[in-house]
This record gives C-alpha cells, structure tokens and sequence, in this order.
C-alpha cells in the first residue's frame, strides 16, 4: 500500500470519528459566593456543579477560592467539544454586563452565537430547573 493511500484511509478515519464525536455539551455560568460569575462546560452538569460547590479537588481553582452558589444561567451544545469551547470563550470574552444579559435572557445569547458562528453551533437554552 502507498503511503497516499494510507494518508486518505487515516483521514476518512478521522473525519468518521469526528462525526461520532458529536455529543450533548453544557456551558454554564455560576455565580460564586463573591457575586462574580465562573463559566465552563461539562458533559454532566449536575455532576460538574457539585464539583464546583463541594471544592473537590477537580473544581476549577477560581471555585475552590470561590465557593459556586448556583447556577445562574445553562446552555446545551449538540456537536463537538470543540463547539462547546468556543461558546465559552465567547462568554468569557464578555463583559460581567453582558453576561448578566445573557443570564436573565438566556435566547439572547443564542442568537449571538449564531449570528458570530454563522449558524454553525448548534445551541439552545437548558432551563435546568424545570427539568
């Protein structure tokens, strides 16, 4: 086999494991004891907000000097990791007032990221609390 063929046959592995790749990520923003807010993602955020709360040793260093209060605001990205990242990076480029917008209209900042993405990052809000 030619090392051409090799290289197509790794990258059409790699393209198919980046579609099954795709699963259901959360980016959220907490609000700490301080009043200031933390933003993050996790693929269980039940599971990654008690980290936060209880100071475990895999919270976020900004938590563990911080104690997390609740969850202020959440969101569902359905795709990869990658997508999720950048809604968070896009959140914490952000000013506290925006964010602050984001959390009491939670659509708004779907809409931002569609219209920054073009359409690309499949988002929507998660109203945990009426889960």
């Amino acid at each position: 086999m030619k090392k051409s063929q090799i290289k197509r046959i790794l990258s059409v592995i790699k393209g198919f494991r980046a579609l099954n790749d795709e699963k259901k990520y959360f980016v959220y923003i907490i609000e700490c004891e301080n009043g200031n807010y933390y933003t993050g993602y996790s693929t269980d955020i039940e599971k990654r907000f008690d980290t936060h709360k209880n100071r475990e040793r895999a919270a976020a260093r900004y938590t563990k000097s911080f104690k997390a209060v609740k969850i202020a605001a959440c969101w569902i990205i359905n795709g990869l990791k990658g997508d999720a990242l950048r809604v968070e990076l896009f959140i914490k480029k952000h000013r506290r007032s925006e964010k602050e917008k984001f959390i009491f209209d939670p659509e708004m900042l779907c809409v931002r990221v569609n219209e920054r993405f073009d359409g690309a990052i499949a988002i929507e809000n998660f109203n945990f609390l009426k889960k």
